[in-house]
């Protein structure tokens, strides 16, 4: 089986989807599809960002796991976005958003 987003197979073993996940971030790298170096501000709002979102999804009364899959999203997307670690993308705020009732600019600004 192969995954659909990457074409690579797929496997139960995470320490093997791990080197993947590396091989893509350094075949992307490479080609200068990603920045290899993010500036230091990056980071530092993304965690902003996840706060916002678990802040927002407390206050609803949403577990990570009921929020990801009213979502239709992994559990560790919710995970990875609230600790800021990885960015997450554009389709995953929106349906996040979405399923909180909030406008994804929310997770943007204080409020």
């Amino acid at each position: 089986m192969h995954c659909t987003r990457t074409g690579l197979p797929t496997c139960s073993i995470a320490d093997t989807c791990r080197k993947y996940a590396a091989d893509i971030r350094s075949w992307s790298r490479d080609r200068g599809l990603v920045s290899a170096d993010l500036p230091s501000w990056v980071p530092l709002e993304r965690r902003l960002v996840g706060r916002r979102i678990r802040a927002i999804r407390e206050a609803r009364g949403y577990s990570q796991e009921s929020l990801a899959h009213e979502a239709g999203v992994h559990r560790h997307t919710v995970y990875r976005a609230e600790l800021g670690t990885h960015g997450i993308g554009i389709d995953g705020l929106l349906l996040i958003a979405h399923t909180l009732g909030v406008p994804p600019t929310r997770f943007f600004t204080d409020e």
